[in-house]
Parts: C-alpha cells; sequence; structure tokens
C-alpha cells in the first residue's frame, strides 16, 4: 500500500506523550525499549487524529499497515516454579496469557521484536514456543512507524519505532489437535515420521536406510489432581541393497498414573525423566534411555524413550527437589551387526577407534558380539532453585551407561598375547570377539543458567566414578573423569533466529596408556530460521571434535504450511582424521527425504 509520510523533528518522547494524552481512546503498543505501552482504545478515526497531531508537532511518521492479524504463541504448561518466574517476566513485557490444564496461550505479538522477547524469557527457563496460531477477523488495525532521535544524540541518530494503534482482540481459543492443545478429560493423539535415506558415497552394497517410527497415546483426568497417560512407540530400520536388512523395536510411551497438588508430584509407570541444563548430552541425563538405531540422525526429542520409574517432585517456592527411581534399568537401543551405524564395520573390517590391522579385520568380520546386561537399577536426586537471574542446580545419579562400551573379549586378548594367530585365538573363546557392557556410573554434577551475553548461558561441571576406558589392548581400564559441558542461546537479528553454541570435555584420570584419548574436547551446536510466519524452517546442526579432529554437519529445510504435515530434506556428512567417528563413518553421507504428521 501507499505510505503517507509526514516530517518533523524535536523532543519526541515529550511531544508523543503529549498527543497520546490529549487523543482520547487510543490504544498504543510499543515495541522499543524507550516506548512502553499505553491502556487506550481507539477507532481509525482516532488514531488518524492522533498522527495528523503527531504531524502538526513535526514528528516523521508514516503508516506501513493497515490490517494487521495477530499471531499468538502456545507453550507447553510449566511447572510451578517455571510457571512463578515466567509469569513476572511476562507482566513485566505486557503480555497476556490463557491458561488450560496442558498448555499456555501467549499473546497477542504484533511484531517479531515481541515474538524475539518472548523466546528469550522462555528460554530462561528451558521452554520454547511450540508453535503459533492466528485470530482470524483480527479487524483494521493502523501500525506507524516513527522516526525517533536515540536519547542523548541530540537529533544526529534517528531510530525507528513501530507503534501499533488499535485495541487489542481477545485470547483466542485453541483447537488444533495434538497433545498439548487439547483439554481434560481426554485426549489422543501421536506422531508417525518416515524418513526414506539414500548414501552417495558408499561403495559397498548398502544403497539406502529408511526409517519409520510412530507412536499413539491417549491420556486424561481422573481428578483435578490424578491423570494417567498410555501410549505406545513402534520403530522400524529397512536397509537396502545387496546386505539388506530390517530391525524393528517397539515399546510403551509414556505410559503413568500422576497425583499433583501445589506441592508435591508422584508419578509411577513408563516415564520419561529427562534432567540436566544443557539442550543435548546434559552430564545428568542418564536416566532416560534413547533410540539410536542410526545415531543422532532422528532428533533428540524423538529419540528418548520411557523407563518404568517411580517419581517425586517436590515444589517449595523457587526450590524443586526431584527423585526418580528405575528398578530395572533398560539400555538404549544401539545399531546391531551389519548396520552400517554399528562401530564394527563387518564389510570393511574396521572397528571404531582402532587402527586397521589383520587382528582387527578378522575380529571384526567373523567374530561374535555378546551383551552383558547390566541387570541393575538406577536412580538420582536433582535439586534446582530458580533465582533472580541466577538458576541453580545440585544433581546426585547412580545408573548404567545407556549406551555400551566395547571391548576385546579377554580370552582372545591372551590367546593372541601367546602367540596364536586371530584365527585360532578367535576359535578358543567360541566365536566371541567383543563384549559391550554397560558400566554403572555415578556422577555427582553442579549446573547453572543465567541471561548473559544477549542470551542464555548455561553450564554444568561434574565428577563421574566407575566409568572404562581402553589400554593398550583393547581390553576395559576402570576410571574416573572430570566431566563439563556450557551452552549460549541466542536470538541473533529479527527474532527468527535461534542460535545455540555448545562447548564440552573430559579428562580421564589414567596412570597407564590408554587406547583412547585422556583429553576430549567437543564444540557443536544448532541454527534454526523460520520464515513466512512459520511456514518453512531452516536448521544446520553441527559437531567439531578435537584430538582427533573430526567434524559432523547436517543442513536441513522444513516445509510446514500443509499442518500437521512436515516435509523436510536433509544432508548428514561426515569427515575425520585418524580412528576418529567422522573418519569412521565418512562414507555414511546420507540425504533424507523425510515426512511428518501430529495428529
Amino acid at each position: 500500500m501507499k505510505k503517507s509520510t509526514v516530517n518533523f523533528k524535536p523532543r519526541w518522547f515529550s511531544i508523543l506523550a503529549f498527543v497520546l494524552a490529549v487523543t482520547p481512546a487510543v490504544n498504543v503498543y510499543g515495541d522499543s525499549k524507550q516506548t512502553q505501552a499505553h491502556s487506550f482504545h481507539t477507532s481509525k478515526a482516532s488514531a488518524f487524529k492522533a498522527l495528523r497531531k503527531l504531524k502538526k508537532k513535526g514528528l516523521e511518521a508514516q503508516v506501513i499497515k493497515k490490517k494487521v492479524r495477530p499471531q499468538y504463541a502456545v507453550i507447553k504448561q510449566p511447572s510451578p516454579a517455571q510457571a512463578q518466574v515466567i509469569g513476572k517476566k511476562l507482566r513485566q513485557n505486557q503480555f497476556s496469557v490463557r491458561k488450560s490444564k496442558n498448555q499456555w496461550l501467549i499473546g497477542p505479538l504484533w511484531s517479531r521484536q515481541q515474538v524475539s522477547l518472548l523466546r528469550k524469557a522462555l528460554s530462561s527457563q528451558r521452554l520454547s514456543i511450540q508453535r503459533f496460531v492466528k485470530k482470524r477477523g483480527a479487524g483494521s488495525v493502523l501500525v506507524f512507524e516513527v522516526r525517533l532521535p536515540s536519547a542523548g544524540d541530540k537529533g544526529r541518530a534517528q531510530k525507528t519505532e513501530s507503534l501499533v494503534f488499535g485495541a487489542p482482540p481477545p485470547l483466542p481459543e485453541v483447537t488444533e489437535t495434538n497433545e498439548d492443545s487439547k483439554p481434560s478429560p481426554w485426549a489422543s493423539g501421536g506422531r508417525v515420521r518416515f524418513e526414506p535415506g539414500y548414501f552417495p558415497r558408499r561403495t559397498s552394497s548398502v544403497y539406502g536406510q529408511h526409517y519409520l517410527d510412530v507412536n499413539y497415546f491417549l491420556k486424561g483426568a481422573l481428578s483435578s489432581s490424578f491423570d494417567w497417560r498410555i501410549g505406545g512407540q513402534a520403530s522400524t530400520f529397512f536397509q537396502t541393497g545387496d546386505a539388506s536388512e530390517t530391525w524393528s523395536n517397539a515399546s510403551l510411551e509414556e505410559t503413568y498414573l500422576g497425583y499433583r497438588n501445589n506441592w508435591f508430584k508422584f508419578s509411577v509407570g513408563a516415564l520419561k525423566v529427562i534432567w540436566g541444563n544443557v539442550y543435548e548430552n546434559s552430564l545428568v541425563d542418564r536416566l532416560a534411555r534413547q533410540e539410536l538405531g542410526r545415531l543422532i540422525l532422528t532428533p533428540y526429542d524423538e529419540r528418548l524413550r520411557s523407563q518404568w520409574a517411580t517419581r517425586l517432585e517436590l515444589f517449595f517456592g523457587s526450590l524443586k527437589i526431584d527423585m526418580a527411581w528405575v528398578p530395572q534399568f533398560q539400555v538404549s537401543n544401539f545399531p546391531e551387526a551389519n548396520n552400517v551405524w554399528s562401530p564394527i564395520d563387518k564389510t570393511r573390517g574396521l572397528i571404531l577407534g582402532a587402527n586397521s590391522s589383520t587382528l582387527i579385520t578378522t575380529l571384526a568380520t567373523t567374530g561374535e558380539v555378546e551383551d552383558i546386561n547390566p541387570n541393575s537399577d538406577a536412580g538420582g536426586v536433582r535439586m534446582t532453585y530458580l533465582g533472580k537471574g541466577l538458576d541453580l542446580g545440585l544433581s546426585w545419579v547412580q545408573a548404567p551407561a545407556a549406551q555400551p562400551f566395547y571391548f576385546v573379549n579377554p580370552v582372545v586378548a591372551v590367546a593372541v598375547g601367546l602367540g596364536a594367530d586371530p584365527t585360532t585365538a578367535l576359535a578358543s573363546a567360541g566365536g566371541v570377539a567383543f563384549y559391550k557392557a554397560y558400566p554403572k556410573q555415578t556422577v555427582v554434577a553442579v549446573d547453572m543458567s543465567t541471561e548473559a551475553l544477549g542470551g542464555t548461558v548455561r553450564g554444568e561441571l561434574g565428577w563421574a566414578r566407575d566409568g572404562l576406558t581402553l589400554d593398550q589392548n583393547f581390553l576395559p581400564l576402570e576410571t574416573d573423569s572430570l566431566l563439563w559441558t556450557t551452552s549460549l542461546e541466542v536470538f541473533p537479528g529479527d527474532g527468527n533466529n535461534t542460535l545455540n553454541l555448545q562447548v564440552s570435555g573430559s579428562h580421564v584420570q589414567a596412570d597407564s596408556e590408554t587406547l583412547l584419548p585422556k583429553d576430549v574436547l567437543n564444540f557443536g551446536g544448532r541454527w534454526m530460521r523460520e520464515w513466512d510466519q512459520g511456514r518453512w524452517r531452516g536448521l544446520i546442526r553441527f559437531a567439531v571434535g578435537v584430538n582427533p579432529f573430526d567434524y559432523y554437519l547436517g543442513p536441513s529445510l522444513v516445509f510446514a504450511g500443509q499442518e500437521p504435515h512436515e516435509f523436510s530434506l536433509s544432508l548428514h556428512t561426515f569427515e575425520g582424521a585418524g580412528q576418529s567417528a567422522g573418519e569412521f563413518f565418512q562414507d555414511n553421507a546420507m540425504i533424507l527425504v523425510g515426512w511428518s504428521a501430529k495428529y
């Protein structure tokens, strides 16, 4: 539309305040830190009357829109401690909230700056916007762009303010059908994802791997305090080519009975106990298991699986105590033999982390792998405190490793040491070349998060006892480790960008030489940008390892304009040096074409 512009110069703040004061029934929403919102209502005629008064005072202003349809953000219902902090920030920034049992609806959001402001407020409590909804028939609302001299610059520097004239529409009802939008007493839904994949680099007999994942749930409330949930999940991998394979597994998704009041929440059943401060690879996130059939290609949230557990959460204002116990720990689903993501490559005769040799080739191609089931319980206690500008946490966790640790069968190692050839040594061990162990570790960690550097800074520092590493003979060596990780999440630009950077490391205490590095440093993160009000989404995931050097890069493009469907195209590449994971999986560069839906 054609813009109408009027010019003017001087003391903008007093003039603008005067105009708003003498113009009755004007409602203004300001995006800048210098302009506060005013609670007046207006008609279109009154708004143009205000614009004419600004013109007479010499203010430079222009109409940039005549019709605005505001959007509203939907978030998952926060915990009581989170709600206390988030509610205060929303009130400070004059956001309205409609609450239900399972979600909050926040709005209206008129601009990208407001969306960015909301994302920053939610990020401080590890919350995020799940989706946006729009209010139909919002009516004609006038948006003015005003050129204002910055404070203290004596009129030389100019700053743009966006002012929305109009009455905010009421918060809409949300009727979309997914888990977090359906009201009590009962709801159902789920998700399906299908991703065919092709390996453009592989010269072996495997050409592609396709992934299908389906889950479904029913949930409801027996009363205002009791709630229940029943869910199931199934995954299938189809590997194509001459060495075609199919792997399938099914399990209960979150299935529990819970009781909640203002002081505590108690849950029993198949639970996802997700602890920690950083988004991924937290030091204390050891009670949840994952679907790792294709390692990290599946998004982190969808990799998580439930465990049979009991959980008690106590709320004392800003302090929360979270206790969980898993009577029979279940390990993560890891790539099996012949899967291209297995750390033992039977086709090439290679083992992740080991130099190629006649012994390694024989063991990898003809040997078997035997599981040493942990057959153990797990549990932990986590305390978190939400302070003013600084959140703190203290955790104690004792659990078997969710991911396996591989080592050579000691019988094979002894036979080779006595001079036997690899084939004879393997035969003496009954064909079992490797064991997969899940050492039970105890981890004590502290963590923090605060708003700094233009975003949210998170950090974790921990000590792990009774871990395992490999000695020079590929045999297990018990060690203790110092672990740490830190991350920064920012929303640069216009608020549609999300950048998460993470640095982590570990130091293994071992008196003898080890096959694996004693000091490990990793750098990673992800960048996401939305276009067209969330209809398009770009995402880049990356990870870089040091000593030895390797990297992973995974760009993807998602179209989400046909709800509840999403269509994606992604590329996953690996490169590295030495015996790194990047070098081991470099032939597994993969192109994925995906479809997913929530229902």
